[in-house]
């Protein structure tokens, strides 16, 4: 394995990859025919952008101390045994002080994320997000290690000058892993984060570029391919678009079509509606997930601020659902392949548990990154006096089937990514 010592990265993104909005990631923003430059330019000299300690100081300690009291009032992890970190308290009173002192916007949105590393939550979440650049050479992280995408046999051991170990630590000071998938993600996009190589010390030159891949043109579609119905969701929106493939679903059973491809790589997540509305259409019962509800005076007044009456008990503290897989019926006996990618994520993900745990097919790919248990169902709030949103879970949601795997959806057959599509049809023709 050729080693390389990656001092310095200067790629310039083109304008057709996009180069404002949110960092929003999909697989398909690191396809070469997409995104590859057309010509090498010189990197401009040194170029000063805003790190977390500069720009216009302000006071967010109001902000703050509103944020610990809503969270500490709103999330289950404090009504569920063992679930609280031990550091809880430390990292709550590190954040009350840093935010004591006047600090740029930038600064106060890092240490939200870093106090949000306490709830052990990927679904926990600011916006909008710090005014991040990124270096636009790709990485991928495996085997511990870190890689250029496009030349794999190059492993990047520092940039900027900083061991790429001190700006790992600086990532995972702000970002809570859920599991081994979610380290390897963030590392591989995280580590080109210009904010990070700065508070790890790097030195960069370089084209700046606000990377946003560029949006699907839908949500969902369905086609045929030979003897399989084969459904692309992109993201878990609920609404009318659903209904030509629900319907083409039920028709397709009808015309005793059995074998279905749910392709979920690179969606994020959404509401759970979409794919159970497919799964019922497919004349399935879900298995359920179990679910740990805290109720508070903030959700409730949250759910009618928005113009929504509670669908729950709102006289109680919590309620809880218990899981149960042995619910599951299939009797039209389809069988689903799911596949998945570690972008694959929250409602999407859900997908590819309700099959596994229902025993409805198999999942193809690779593992996701978020994990199958974990807290959800958020709600928006919106800190007084800077304006910034925060999402907060009321729930923890239990996978199915207790003897599955909690932190991780595995799949059945290993395969890229970008192959799954091939290996699910390959194996759906031997069935």
């Amino acid at each position: 394995m050729r080693k390389f010592l990656l001092l310095l990265i200067c790629l310039a993104l083109l304008a057709a990859c996009g180069a404002n909005g949110a960092e929003v990631y999909e697989p398909e923003i690191y396809e070469p025919e997409a995104c590859a430059p057309e010509e090498t330019t010189p990197p401009p000299p040194a170029r000063n952008i805003l790190l977390p300690a500069e720009g216009n100081a302000s006071d967010f300690s109001a902000d703050a101390a509103y944020l610990v009291e809503l969270i500490e009032a709103v999330h289950p992890i404090f009504i569920l045994e063992g679930r609280l970190p031990d550091y809880y308290d430390a990292l709550r009173a590190e954040f009350l002080a840093y935010t004591a002192q006047p600090i740029s916007r930038n600064a106060f949105v890092l240490a939200i994320r870093r106090y949000f590393t306490t709830l052990h939550d990927l679904h926990a979440s600011i916006w909008p997000q710090t005014a991040s650049t990124f270096i636009t050479e790709p990485f991928i992280f495996r085997d511990g290690r870190l890689f250029l995408l496009y030349e794999p046999d190059v492993e990047i051991l520092a940039i900027g000058g900083v061991d790429i170990a001190d700006i790992f630590y600086q990532i995972d000071r702000h970002v809570f892993h859920e599991n081994e998938a979610h380290r390897a993600v963030t590392y591989r996009l995280q580590a080109r984060n210009i904010i990070y190589l700065h508070m790890a010390g790097a030195e960069i030159y370089y084209y700046t570029a606000r990377i946003r891949p560029p949006a699907a043109n839908f949500i969902v579609r369905h086609r045929m391919i030979d003897d399989v119905f084969f459904i692309d969701l992109r993201t878990c929106t609920d609404g009318p678009h659903m209904y030509p493939v629900v319907e083409a679903i039920e028709q397709a059973i009808a015309d005793g079509i059995y074998k279905f491809i749910i392709d979920v790589r690179g969606n994020p997540g959404g509401s759970s509606m979409p794919g159970i509305r497919m799964l019922e259409a497919m004349g399935i019962t879900s298995p359920r997930f179990g679910v740990t509800r805290r109720v508070s005076e903030q959700l409730v007044a949250n759910w009618r601020a928005q113009g929504f009456e509670p669908d729950f008990d709102t006289s109680v503290e919590r309620i809880d659902f218990l899981p149960d897989y042995e619910i599951a019926e299939n009797p039209n006996n389809v069988f689903i392949s799911v596949l998945t990618d570690n972008f694959t994520a929250s409602a999407a993900m859900e997908i590819g548990v309700r099959v596994q745990d229902g025993n409805f097919g198999n999942i193809i790919g690779e593992p996701s990154a978020n994990a199958p248990s974990c807290f959800g169902a958020t709600s928006p709030y919106t800190l007084p006096n800077s304006g910034l949103n925060v999402s907060i879970s009321s729930s923890w949601i239990a996978r199915p089937n207790p003897n599955a795997d909690q932190n991780t959806l595995y799949p059945d057959i290993w395969t890229e990514a970008a192959d799954a599509l091939d290996v699910a049809l390959e194996y759906l023709a031997r069935r």
